[in-house]
């Protein structure tokens, strides 16, 4: 081999070194980038026949060159975050987001909640903004199709169809001389309509109407002239009876008159019910619903809506009798009081906090105190990870032909999510150090080479002098 076939060589290595260099360099600088993955500059030798001349001299190596830069896929480091919309992945998988019609791949999970002005609709996206791939809460992830996630910024309320109420009705209280019904004390042009100490107990409640506004709904309780029974008489104000607005006439606000019986334990055995059909008081007895329930009229917006009473026993109509529930009212020695108290309506909700959990459930908490699961999100993964490439921005591209595997997250799949943290890049900063010193020798040898021929080559041209 000849002194310029070794400065050639020489040359292979510098260029090699150069390249590991710049690969090296690459990791280092990433080593903050979320989710960055790492890569490993690999070579190979260059090595030429000569069939003309004989063995050994019919072979030689021809230096070096660039072989693949292989990207590496280890799990990285968790950074916990605290922020609810970053997350991480532990194990196999990427997050998909969307680029247009294209979805790249990504293991780095800084997402934040971005509004669509004109739909109202709030989606989860990256830095580039680019909506985060998953399903809807009712969707199948083994059979639908993947798509951006969002949850709207804002939930309609529902109105009140039951109310719960379970009390204690004082035992003690005395009772009536002579049957006088708490209803007929009752008069809707007065303020109050009904006076205190005309009745025993009072609680009064907010119910939601179907636009979602609150309401007050008040019941009174008082004890009769029979040991083991108590009255009952549900309202609302008399100045938003529907019946006649604005005019409270005497029977204005009366939605349901009944009464309660007690056994010797003190435990509510029965009850009966009225509905208050007009302003005039006519009563009409109440048939108890397929709950078990006795229900009452109320409209506050030109739309009647039906309300169950559950005070912890329930009609068996196969059996025609009542059934106790787990809790009940009672009327034990004790001052009366409301044990539980309760109704299912609430009013228009906004966005207030997202949760998402291992299994990439999201779930929205609004400001009227509902929690709706609003989608799940998806990740993807691939046979084999070589066939992805660099996009920039911590993602991939995988090839048009090339279809991942999508699944959900969580304990029977390859991989989970961590909400409120982040994967850290998988750069080993010792390993890249040690790596650097190794290609710093080489290059630093390589160029000795090339200096060495160079001085032998000098030496034989003046050797002709």
């Amino acid at each position: 081999m000849s002194l310029l076939s070794s400065i050639y060589l020489g040359k292979s290595g510098v260029i090699t070194g150069s390249r590991q260099l710049n690969v090296i360099g690459d990791n280092v600088a990433n080593l903050e980038s979320t989710g960055f993955r790492g890569s490993r500059a690999s070579f190979q030798d260059v090595f030429l026949s000569v069939t003309q001349e004989a063995s050994p001299y019919d072979s030689r190596g021809l230096g070096t060159n660039s072989a693949d830069v292989q990207i590496l896929f280890n799990q990285g480091a968790i950074k916990v975050t605290d922020t609810p919309t970053d997350l991480a992945i532990l194990g196999e998988g990427f997050f998909m987001v969307r680029e247009g019609e294209e979805i790249l791949y990504t293991r780095d999970g800084h997402f934040r909640l971005e509004e669509d002005p004109t739909t109202g609709l709030i989606s989860l996206v990256n830095a580039y903004n680019m909506p985060l791939q998953g399903w809807d809460a009712d969707e199948d992830p083994e059979v639908d199709e993947v798509h951006d996630l969002t949850l709207p910024r804002r939930i309609l309320g529902q109105e009140t169809s039951k109310i719960t109420l379970y009390a204690n009705l004082d035992s003690r209280a005395a009772l009536e001389e002579t049957n006088d019904p708490i209803i007929d004390r009752w008069d809707g042009r007065n303020d109050p309509p009904i006076s205190n100490g005309l009745y025993d107990f009072v609680h009064t409640m907010q119910i939601v109407d179907p636009l979602g506004d609150w309401h007050d709904l008040t019941i009174y309780f008082d004890r009769t002239d029979s040991n083991n029974t108590y009255e009952y008489l549900i309202t609302i104000d008399p100045q938003e009876d529907w019946r006649n607005p604005g005019n409270p006439q005497a029977g204005s606000g009366l939605l349901m008159y009944g009464e309660l019986s007690f056994n010797n334990s003190g435990q509510l055995v029965s009850m009966t019910g009225y509905r208050i059909t007009d302003l005039s008081g006519t009563r009409e007895p109440v048939t108890p619903n397929e709950e078990g329930l006795l229900t009452f009229e109320v409209n506050f917006t030109g739309q009647p809506q039906e309300i169950a009473l559950d005070m912890g026993i329930f009609y068996d109509a196969e059996g025609q009798s009542w059934e106790a529930g787990a809790v009940r009212t009672t009327q034990y020695a004790t001052a009366s009081a409301i044990i539980y108290g309760e109704q299912n309506g609430y009013g228009v909700g906004f966005l207030d906090s997202v949760s998402i959990a291992d299994d990439g459930t999201i779930s929205a908490t609004y400001t009227n105190g509902q929690t709706e699961t609003v989608g799940r999100v998806a990740l993807a993964d691939f046979a084999s990870l070589d066939v992805l490439d660099r996009v920039g921005g911590n993602m991939f591209r995988a090839p048009v032909d090339y279809e991942p595997t999508i699944f959900p997250p969580g304990k029977d799949y390859p991989g989970s999510i961590q909400s409120g943290a982040l994967e850290r890049s998988n750069v080993d900063l010792a390993s890249e150090m040690v790596q650097l010193i190794s290609a710093q020798r080489a290059f630093q040898t390589n160029i000795r080479l090339i200096t060495t021929a160079s001085d032998m080559l000098q030496e034989f041209i003046q050797a002709k002098r």
